[in-house]
């Protein structure tokens, strides 16, 4: 298989990423990009080629659908009002249809400014991707690991989490930043009841390894 690190499949050069996918068409491979696309990223093209050569299934990260958050964190600063971001997902969404594309969303949740409104944008999003066709929803939580920008944030984690007393909670599906506005538990609970209303049960399923390529 093929591996890249996190959502830069679409950073590669057309050309170059192309002949590969016709690599995998050549042999009749069916595969999927499991490791993430960054969606306002998304083309016709793109889609197009990918599941001309194959391509079945992708996993399509929208991060937090706040964009006051988002602009906060120096990300998506492309789009400049909420209606703008539903508009590029929308978009992505529909390309993927279009072409026959399987895709599953995750959201991230838990931010220091994570409060009852935020959580009710994610929510929103959340039904709002499902009804544009995602198969389900992933629900992760940020963690503020040494050598990240987020680890500005460490201090903000309870003692009783902190990495080197309970590293068991530091994987995505389990929060340990506390927002300013919510317990842990509170969050956790909302998210959960998020994830029951939009999937049907707790939490979800995404791959967390390096492959893109998911040959199969």
């Amino acid at each position: 298989h093929v591996s890249i690190e996190d959502d830069q499949v679409l950073l590669i050069k057309k050309d170059s990423r192309n002949a590969m996918f016709e690599q995998l068409g050549k042999y009749n491979i069916k595969w999927s990009i499991d490791d993430g696309i960054y969606y306002p990223k998304i083309s016709e093209e793109f889609t197009a080629t990918a599941a001309a050569q194959g391509c079945y299934r992708i996993f399509m990260p929208i991060e937090h659908p706040a964009i006051e958050i988002m602009h906060r964190e120096h990300k998506y600063t492309q789009y400049d009002s909420q209606e703008k971001v539903r508009t590029g997902i929308s978009r992505a969404c529909k390309l993927l249809r279009k072409h026959g594309i399987d895709f599953y969303v995750a959201i991230i949740v838990g931010f220091p400014e994570e409060d009852e409104k935020t959580l009710g944008i994610v929510k929103d999003y959340a039904q709002f991707v499902r009804e544009e066709g995602a198969s389900w929803v992933s629900f992760f939580y940020p963690k503020p690991l040494p050598g990240t920008e987020d680890y500005k944030n460490y201090h903000l984690v309870p003692e009783e989490r902190k990495w080197e007393i309970s590293s068991h909670y530091w994987a995505f599906s389990t929060p340990v930043l506390e927002p300013q506005k919510m317990k842990l538990e509170e969050l956790s609970q909302a998210v959960n009841e998020i994830s029951i209303e939009v999937n049907g049960y707790v939490g979800g399923s995404v791959s967390l390894c390096s492959v893109v390529l998911d040959i199969v």
